[in-house]
């Protein structure tokens, strides 16, 4: 599935190929890594169970669960 949203580092607009796969489906918000080309910057971006992104914050976050996370280039 293709998402289309804004790097929080360059505000410029993205697009990335996540599935349901990508993420830890027993964590909602799900976070997901998402790394820029246009900037070359890595952020964390939190899926809903739709594959909405909810929010986005600068860097890599660390998380409680015990999943590793997954980190998806932009197209």
């Amino acid at each position: 599935m293709h998402k289309f949203n804004t790097c929080p580092y360059c505000n410029q607009k993205i697009s990335f190929k996540i599935e349901l796969e990508d993420i830890d489906t027993n964590y909602y918000p799900a976070p997901v890594y998402i790394s820029c080309k246009l900037c070359n910057q890595t952020s964390t971006f939190y899926m809903d169970s739709r594959l909405q992104v909810s929010y986005k914050e600068l860097g890599i976050k660390k998380s409680k669960m015990t999943t590793k996370i997954k980190t998806i280039k932009t197209l």
